[in-house]
C-alpha cells in the first residue's frame, strides 16, 4: 500500500477501527479511581421537605419553588404565606482529609392560606432543609459551627 493511502480516512462502508473490550475495561479500571478521587468536593447531599402538621395532610408544600399542590397531583394551588418562623439552624463546615466542606440545616414552621373548592384553608407545615458537601464515605474529623440557633421551646412546640 502506498504511504499516502495510509493517511486517508477509510472509505465509506469500509472497516472502522474499534477498541477491543479488554482495552476498554483496562482504561475504565485505571481512569475511574482517578476521576473519583480527584473531585471529592463535588459530592453533595441535599434534602428538603415540608410536612403538613394540621388540616388536610394531602397537600404538599415546596416553599423554595413556591408550589403548593395536592399530594395525588393536580394543578398548583395559589397560596399566601401568613407566617414563617425559623425554629432551628445549624451552619458551618467540616474539616476532614485536608478539605473544608460546608453544611447547613434549617428547620422552620410555615403557615399558609389557600382556597380549595371555594373554601379558605389555613394550614401549618414544618419544613426541613439540609445540605452537606462532605463527600460520601468521609467522616467529619472536626465540625465547626458558625451558626447554631434554636428558637424558644414555646415556638418549637407550636410546630411539632
Amino acid at each position: 500500500m502506498p504511504a499516502h493511502a495510509r493517511c486517508r480516512p477509510p472509505r465509506r462502508g469500509g472497516a472502522q477501527p474499534t477498541l477491543q473490550p479488554h482495552i476498554v475495561l483496562a482504561l475504565l479500571l485505571v481512569l475511574a479511581p482517578i476521576c473519583l478521587w480527584s473531585a471529592p468536593g463535588r459530592a453533595s447531599d441535599y434534602f428538603r421537605e415540608c410536612t403538613a402538621l394540621d388540616g388536610d395532610p394531602h397537600h404538599k408544600l415546596d416553599l423554595e419553588a413556591g408550589e403548593l399542590r395536592a399530594v395525588k397531583g393536580g394543578p398548583l394551588l395559589a397560596f399566601k404565606t401568613v407566617e414563617k418562623q425559623r425554629l432551628r439552624q445549624v451552619t458551618g463546615y467540616c474539616n476532614t482529609k485536608g478539605g473544608r466542606f460546608k453544611f447547613n440545616t434549617e428547620v422552620f414552621g410555615v403557615t399558609v392560606e389557600f382556597t380549595v373548592k371555594g373554601k379558605a384553608v389555613k394550614q401549618r407545615f414544618r419544613c426541613e432543609l439540609a445540605e452537606d458537601a462532605t463527600p460520601a464515605g468521609l467522616n467529619c474529623e472536626q465540625e465547626v459551627r458558625t451558626i447554631d440557633f434554636r428558637a424558644p421551646e414555646k415556638l418549637l412546640e407550636a410546630y411539632r
